[in-house]
């Protein structure tokens, strides 16, 4: 078997080298993975620069990768759209320690061969995975192909994790809460295993605007018009249109950002409008620091990274939509720590910004001061020196 010489070396074996090689493996169900991905890498090169190199690799797209794991990849966003009770059923029937451990074992007879071909052929001193059952991919490897190459799992998911994310054989395990801390503990993980560090936010987000006004200005937004953005993650699933009229009926003296991500339809429609307050519409965007940073309050989906980048932007939440299941601990978490509410139809959208969009609104600002609390804007920072600390083997 042909293999990178850092590959087959045990911990604390050798001399160190430079620099490091990290592989991150992620996903593209949904955004947030690939999100997070992104995060960690920045902060990896930010705060290593030459002496580390990050990859990120999405292993279902692997040339051996069966297609099937392919298919389940594209469908996920249709199944949460159209059938998420259906997605709820199954999320809740599986996850147990058991059924857990039975789909990461499917997932490793599809997953083994295309993951040995990508460690064979790329060279990697630590995996870190951004989404679950790789990390019983990576144990089965080591038993039974000689891997050794450390792993670290980073969990995405606020506090209704599923059992799934969970491999004792782990290296380290960082997860967002205390509550995905105690379900580890109770899924047999070791205490010295499992690190609280936050949900990995791009770390621009620690880094707020020193002349706000001058941001909006940049962006051709009205420096003064109290604003709300209102997203729908990277796939645009929401009734977009409909909460931008609620805000544009409600609150005249307020402006909107909204995006649409991929969903054209939306930002088509949003687009053609002739809007009676400023409309500012954004298709896929890199600019979500920016936009979060120069706006009042967050309306959006409960979708684990979005909520944790409003939080560490310091952004009072408005949720409109939950996927049954990972997402209702992430409406949980927000509203456990007054930091935003639920809002369920566009109507009840636009009742909270009716109130929280006024100019000097202490209720928002309460809110905000909550969600600055609950906010872990330097988790990506924590979570790149828990990886380099495995990396270098001063964790072994």
């Amino acid at each position: 078997m042909t293999a990178f010489g850092r590959m087959r070396k045990g911990p604390g074996q050798g001399r160190q080298s430079f620099p490091k090689d990290i592989l991150i493996l992620t996903s593209d169900a949904g955004s947030g993975h690939r999100s997070a991905s992104k995060a960690v890498a920045t902060a990896l090169q930010r705060q290593y620069g030459e002496q580390c190199r990050v990859k990120i690799i999405n292993p279902f797209h692997l040339p051996k990768a069966p297609a099937v794991l392919r298919l389940a990849e594209r469908t996920y966003l249709a199944q949460i759209k159209y059938t998420p009770q259906l997605y709820h059923f199954q999320f809740e029937a599986t996850d147990t320690r058991f059924l857990g451990q039975l789909i990461n074992l499917g997932a490793t007879t599809l997953m083994r061969e295309a993951l040995l071909e990508l460690l064979e052929s790329t060279p990697a001193d630590v995996v870190v995975s951004v989404y679950p059952i790789y990390g019983h991919t990576m144990a089965t490897l080591r038993k039974r192909d000689g891997i050794t190459i450390p792993h670290i799992t980073v969990i995405t998911d606020l506090v209704s994790v599923h059992s799934a994310w969970f491999e004792p054989e782990d290296t380290l395990c960082l997860v967002p809460t205390d509550a995905a801390c105690e379900k580890g503990l109770r899924l047999h993980m070791e205490p010295h295993q499992i690190k609280v560090t936050g949900l990995p936010v791009h770390p621009d987000f620690a880094q707020p605007p020193a002349d706000r006004a001058a941001l909006r200005r940049s962006l051709g937004w009205d420096p003064e018009r109290p604003t709300a953005l209102v997203l729908a993650g990277g796939a645009g699933i929401g009734p977009l249109v409909e909460i931008a009229e609620q805000i544009a009926r409600r609150c005249p003296y307020a402006q909107t950002a909204v995006v649409t991500g991929k969903n054209k339809e939306a930002y088509e429609r949003l687009m053609e409008r002739s809007w009676p307050i400023p409309t500012h519409v954004y298709g896929f965007t890199d600019q979500i620091p920016a936009l979060m940073h120069a706006s009042d309050v967050l309306v959006s989906r409960a979708g684990g990274l979005t909520v944790s980048e409003g939080l560490a932007s310091g952004l009072p939440i408005i949720i409109y939509g939950i996927v049954p299941g990972q997402e209702r601990g992430n409406l949980t978490y927000v509203e456990t720590h007054e930091a935003g509410l639920y809002a369920e139809e566009p109507e009840d959208v636009g009742a909270v910004l009716e109130r929280w969009l006024q100019p000097g609104s202490e209720e928002r600002a309460l809110y905000a001061v909550n969600a600055r609390e609950a906010g872990k804007p330097r988790a990506a920072e924590r979570i790149a020196q828990w990886i380099w600390r495995v990396a270098t083997r001063e964790l072994a």
